[in-house]
């Protein structure tokens, strides 16, 4: 007892603990597909060109990187292309051990955003430009079938893009087997990953953009290369959370992963690689570089970087390529979002008085565990008596001591003994 209250005299400022959150895309999910309707869905997007996210050609010039986007139900007849309804659909078995897939055309269509959904509302929004009111309607078939905008087109490091195919161009093939031979005024030498993995309509089996039912907090990233060749040892980078949560002056721990555009034997949705060779990048809110912010690599090797924000705010990590920009680069971009919050002040919240008969009652709300609360009472300013219980949880805390003074006071103690600049005090009754 009497080494709990000499700490009183130590007084020294909390450690705050660190949060970090997994939010967003259900990670390396390549076959679940939610068959229930729903207007709409929210999933995040990035499209890059040789490694370097786009910008839109909307008003905002929006940067095509970890975009969050409301995808809306709509019906395909109004850009000609019903035939790519999706249907619920079955596996069946083929007779020679193999298996495959068929709609259930005696059902109604599904009506939910497919990842073609996707494609075209994109194109409309941030490829033509057209305002939100606008996607979803027609708009793309019916004035521009869908051809080259003429505009011209920039990434994120104000390089010019050559946009000189059709914006979207598919090959008159059959529902489960649609092919894009361009997209985004590129030819077909792209790819993209759902959820961050080779989308697949069961295993081993890929799926095509009319067959992938979306889901809110899905990802879409789309990688187009100037290299023919970049598939042979390209890759898809992530991060291991795409949406991390902490609070300003914690430093935060994430991992850099990677899985490869070409097929890899025994592979499967979960089978990532620590992406080691790309570099790091912080971007604030409106995708500038984040002054006084790195993202360091740890000498372990193995994709695990740390980063610390001085400020509460909306930051974006970034692992691209270092080629990024030119046609030797082969790997999409890693990017997650960092929500930063203002530093949360050590000690006591809520804390209440509840005298019952020779008994006081302290209670209070802590927002870290570990450590001790520490109550006394005092009459005319000397100690009377006191009481000490571990803190094994954040939360609601309560201790209890003889009420036999006229004030109490509560402090908190962290792990060290060092105590907490913040104590209540309260006024005993009677």
């Amino acid at each position: 007892m009497k080494k709990r209250l000499c700490a009183l005299l130590l007084l020294a400022a909390l450690i705050v603990s660190l949060l970090c959150v997994p939010a967003g895309a259900k990670f390396g999910d390549a076959y679940g597909y939610d068959e229930t309707p729903a207007d709409e869905v929210t999933i995040t997007v990035t499209i890059s060109n040789d490694g370097v996210p786009l910008l839109g050609c909307d008003t905002d010039q929006t940067a095509l990187a970890h975009l969050d986007v409301t995808v809306p139900y709509f019906d395909l007849a109004l850009y000609g292309l019903e035939k790519y309804d999706r249907y619920p659909a079955h596996t069946i078995p083929t007779g020679d051990g193999k298996q495959s897939v068929v709609y259930d055309r005696g059902s109604d269509v599904i009506a939910r955003p497919t990842a073609l959904h996707a494609v075209i509302y994109l194109l409309e929004r941030y490829y033509y430009g057209l305002p939100e009111s606008q996607c979803g309607k027609g708009w793309a078939k019916s004035a521009k079938n869908f051809a080259n905008s003429g505009k011209s087109m920039t990434d994120l490091n104000d390089n010019k893009y050559a946009n000189e195919q059709e914006a979207l161009v598919l090959a008159d093939q059959d529902a489960m087997s649609l092919y894009m031979s361009n997209f985004w005024g590129h030819d077909a030498n792209l790819m993209y990953f759902r959820n961050h993995t080779y989308p697949l309509m069961y295993e081993d089996y890929g799926s095509t953009l009319d067959y992938q039912l979306l889901s809110d907090g899905d990802t879409l990233d789309f990688s187009l290369h100037s290299d023919l060749d970049f598939y042979s040892d390209g890759a898809f980078a992530c991060f291991a959370q795409d949406t991390c949560e902490v609070e300003a002056g914690q430093t935060l721990r994430v991992q850099m992963l990677k899985k490869p555009s070409f097929p890899v034997e025994g592979e499967g949705s979960d089978d990532y690689q620590p992406a080691t060779s790309l570099t790091a990048a912080v971007y604030d809110d409106e995708w500038y570089k984040a002054d006084g912010v790195t993202l360091t690599p740890e000498e372990t090797g193995d994709g695990w970087y740390t980063v610390t924000f001085p400020q509460a705010g909306m930051y974006y990590l970034m692992g691209h390529d270092p080629n990024w920009g030119k046609s030797a680069a082969h790997t999409a971009p890693a990017v997650a979002k960092v929500v930063v919050t203002a530093a949360q002040e050590a000690g006591l919240v809520n804390t209440t008085v509840q005298q019952s008969g020779g008994s006081v009652r302290l209670q209070c709300v802590l927002n870290e565990s570990g450590g001790q609360l520490l109550a006394a009472t005092y009459r005319e300013g000397r100690l009377v008596s006191a009481a000490v219980r571990d803190v094994t949880a954040a939360g609601v805390q309560s201790i209890t001591l003889p009420a036999d003074g006229d004030t109490v006071k509560l402090f908190l103690i962290n792990e060290s003994g060092a105590v907490s600049e913040k104590a209540f005090t309260g006024k005993l009754g009677g």
